[in-house]
């Protein structure tokens, strides 16, 4: 439309041309995330050893002058937990778990990060804070292409699969995936992987500690 009109000048064709970008730029994070969703679900051909705590250390590297730029603080606290599995696919579900809890907060408010082994077990737990959410809403959060309030003014936008892809992730790890209405608001998200067998941990004893350091 802007290429017929006869009366286009250079600022609405330049404003015409940040619009198409910006649109594709939304599908192609669109389309990405269908593909991972995807490869999740079809589940995992290799294994690979990894730290839980140094893939979430690198994931909240990147992401702190975010939440400072939100006012919103990160508290991790990262103790070694191996895994095996797919690091990459691990990686996605640790981002897209973050990203969560930092697009639906509220100002002020706060992002609580934990990497451990307990039981035979390796856990991830993301908790924050946000608006009330009722454990009926939980389950349909899970699905692809659901939001807590798609309609509601001012709500973060999103394209709802964020969720579903970190806990297909988790199923394709056979790790359990668990969601509940979290103390403050929010989610409290626990992710559990089965700690591998007794063996070669190199990549844990490289693993960096770190106790309650936020942004």
């Amino acid at each position: 439309m802007a290429l017929a009109d006869p009366g286009a000048t250079a600022a609405t064709l330049r404003s015409t041309c940040q619009d198409v970008l910006t649109t594709n730029q939304k599908q192609e994070r669109l389309i990405e995330a269908l593909l991972t969703l995807a490869l999740s679900q079809r589940g995992l051909e290799h294994h690979q050893l990894f730290d839980l705590a140094h893939i979430t250390a690198r994931v909240l590297e990147v992401r702190r002058p975010q939440a400072r730029a939100r006012g919103l603080s990160i508290e991790a606290t990262l103790n070694p937990a191996p895994a095996t599995g797919d690091p990459d696919l691990a990686e996605r579900m640790v981002a897209n778990l973050t990203d969560n809890a930092l697009r639906y907060n509220t100002p002020g408010g706060q992002i609580t990060v934990t990497t451990a082994t307990s039981d035979g077990q390796s856990i991830l737990q993301v908790t924050n804070t946000g608006h009330p959410v009722s454990a009926s809403q939980i389950q349909r959060l899970l699905q692809p292409f659901q939001r807590l309030n798609p309609d509601r003014a001012g709500e973060p936008s999103g394209s709802g699969l964020g969720l579903s892809i970190a806990a297909a992730i988790a199923e394709a790890h056979r790790a359990a995936f668990s969601a509940r209405p979290g103390p403050r608001g929010g989610l409290a998200i626990e992710i559990a992987f089965t700690s591998p067998a007794n063996g070669d941990h190199s990549p844990v004893r490289n693993s960096q500690h770190v106790s309650a350091h936020r942004a």
